[in-house]
This record gives structure tokens, sequence and C-alpha cells, in this order.
């Protein structure tokens, strides 16, 4: 039986958001041990696991295609497989890779359609690593709305909003962003700017049970800002602070809840 291995081309997954699932697509570069006879299609079906560092695979769902990889005279076909996943197995698999690069394992086989012109009937795959770029991960999960469900969604500024309102939107998506790129530290910092451009970087001059509902919801801000301006700081007590995953979804899902609010107050 003939060996073939896969490579995932370019690095790059694209993702497309159905109901209830997202369906992942990935380019594969197929390489056969030896040459394969002119003009051999074959279907590729497999599993697709997550491979970790420090455990063992974790299964995440089974991959397919809707049209053949075709060897044209050589031992190299290339083609599109499909895998499809829950935004919650997204989730998961960002929470076990807690920001380390991203890399699937695939045991698969590749069956001839057709035979007759001398070709095997069956390629046994050789469990192959696909290394995904974070960045066209990150771009993945926000073409398919997954970045921010896991966070909450920050509708886009009205024509009316201000400079600072339309810079503070585009930071916390650098936030987010850096939260799906592993970068605790960075996420959190981004946020505290966020809290910045809304100007909640005082306390109210109200006693705190006299404040309005306006005031509570700046002294929430300003609690975040004190929290989230640590890893700007080199002092004795913040250079020993260490920045979780968590970390940076509390600071990041409070910014964008301050900010949606934000936003959404300044619609007509």
């Amino acid at each position: 039986m003939s060996t073939v291995w896969a490579e995932l081309k370019d690095h790059r997954v694209t993702a497309e958001r159905g109901v209830g699932v997202v369906r992942l697509t990935m380019t594969l570069v197929c390489i056969a041990s030896s040459d394969i006879q002119p003009e051999s299609a074959y279907d590729l079906r497999g599993d697709l696991q997550l491979e970790l560092s420090n455990s063992s695979p974790r299964y995440v769902t089974r991959c397919y295609t809707k049209r053949p990889f075709w060897f044209r005279g050589s031992n190299r076909a290339e083609g599109i497989v499909h895998a499809e996943v829950t935004p919650r197995q997204i989730e998961e698999i960002e929470e076990l890779r807690n920001g380390n690069e991203l890399k699937f394992l695939l045991d698969f086989t590749m069956n001839a359609i057709g035979v007759g012109n001398g070709q095997p009937s069956i390629l046994d795959g050789h469990q192959s690593s696909l290394l995904v770029s974070s960045t066209y991960w990150a771009q993945a999960l926000s073409a398919a709305g997954v970045a921010e469900e896991f966070l909450l969604v920050v509708p886009a500024p009205p024509a009316t909003a201000g400079r600072k309102l339309i810079e503070a939107c585009k930071t916390w998506q650098k936030a987010r962003d850096a939260i799906v790129g592993g970068r605790w530290d960075d996420a959190v910092w981004a946020a505290r700017k966020v809290i910045d451009l809304l100007e909640h970087t005082s306390e109210p001059d109200a006693k705190a049970r006299d404040r309005t509902k306006d005031e509570r919801v700046q002294s929430f801000g300003y609690a975040l800002y004190r929290l989230a301006s640590a890893p700007g700081h080199g002092d004795d007590v913040t250079i020993e602070m260490t920045w979780t995953r968590d970390d940076a979804i509390v600071a990041v899902a409070t910014a964008g809840a301050l900010l949606r609010k934000a936003v959404n107050g300044r619609r007509p």
C-alpha cells in the first residue's frame, strides 16, 4: 500500500459560520511515497485532532472533501478539506492551546475514485501535523464571528461618534486579537487604553452611596483602569504580576461592555 503525507498550504485556515456550527476549510498538499498514475483522483477522509505539547492529542472532528484530489503524473496533489466544529469546540481549542501555536494532527486515508488505470485503490495516510498561522487563525475566528462570541459584540460606532470613541473601538479590536494571539499582557494593556479613551480614569467626586448610575458606571470603569494599568508599570509590585488568559478576558470583556454602552449611547 502506498503512503501519503499531508501539508497545510500557507499554514492557512478559513472559517464560515453556519447554524450552530463553523466550517473550517483548509487547502492541503498531499505527497505520495511514489508517483501515482496520471489523472488519478482520490477523496480524503480522516480525523482531525488537536496536537498538544504537554499531553496526548485530543480528537476534534471528522474531515472530508467535496471534490477529489487529482494526481496528474506526479506524487503531489492539492485539494480542499472541510471540517465542522461548534463554537464551544473552538472555545475549548483556545483554552487548550493557551496562546501557543495551533497544531492539528490529521489521521487520514485517500480512496481512489474509479480504478482500472493501475493506480492504488487506497493511499495510507501518514499522521500529519498541520501548523496554523496565528494570524490566519485570528482572521478565521473574526470572519466567523467566533472571536467575539467568548467576549461580546461591540457594534461599530455611528458616523456621529467622536475621534476618541472611534479610536476606542479600534483599540478594543486589538485587545481582542491579542487574546486570540495569546498575548495576555498586551490584551490587558489595550483594555486600559480603551478605558483611557472612554475617560473613566478617575473616581467620581460624590460619596459611593450618593452616586448616580452614570457615576457608578464611571467608578466601575476606574476600577478596571487601575487593574489594567499594571502591565505598563515597572515598579517592584507590578513587575511580579503574571497575567493569564482569564485575566485578559476579564479586562477585555469589561472594557468591551463599557465601550458597547458608550457606542449605543451615541446612537440616535
